[in-house]
């Protein structure tokens, strides 16, 4: 028996320095490096580079025919950010830390954003049809009004969360 609990000691060990942990259980009680409104101008090298993280710790396999990395991976960390009306359809935002972001009227449709932290995040009118927040965490997350078509909520964090006049036809949770 102090074997078994040993490996599963050495594995959650493990698996909480990987990176791919679910949103509410990280540390969400690191502080935002940012000040509230920051408007990131280089959102393509941010998103860039966290992928090649992901990419760093198993997580993403590239294919034959992608390009090797060329930015240095750095986890994503967009916490009160103002991306307003950004355009991030089906973009790579697996565990992005977007707490207290600004994402009113974001194009989200078709994003990944397993285990993406969304705390306290403004997503009022965004697009969120066909996007994956599995194991994302939307406490206290201002949805009102957006769409969330089809989205994959399962294992989501939605306590707290304003969900007025938001649409989640055909959400699967």
């Amino acid at each position: 028996m102090r074997k078994a609990s040993a490996v599963a000691v050495i594995c959650l060990s493990l698996a909480a320095g990987s990176g791919f942990w679910p949103a509410d259980l990280r540390a969400d009680h690191d502080p935002c490096p940012h000040l509230p409104g920051w408007i990131p101008d280089d959102l393509d090298r941010i998103l860039e580079a966290h992928r090649n993280w992901m990419i760093e710790l198993g997580f993403v396999k590239l294919g034959p025919d992608d390009p090797e990395p060329t930015e240095p991976p750095d986890p994503a960390v967009l916490c009160r950010a103002d991306l307003r009306d950004a355009e991030l359809a089906s973009a790579y935002l697996v565990e992005v830390d977007f707490r207290k972001a600004n994402l009113s009227g974001a194009n989200l449709s078709g994003a990944n954003m397993i285990a993406a932290n969304l705390t306290g995040a403004i997503l009022a009118g965004a697009n969120l049809d066909d996007a994956n927040l599995f194991l994302a965490d939307l406490r206290n997350a201002d949805l009102t009004g957006a769409s969330l078509r089809d989205a994959h909520l399962v294992r989501t964090n939605l306590e707290g969360a304003k969900l007025d006049d938001a649409d989640a036809t055909g959400v699967t949770d």
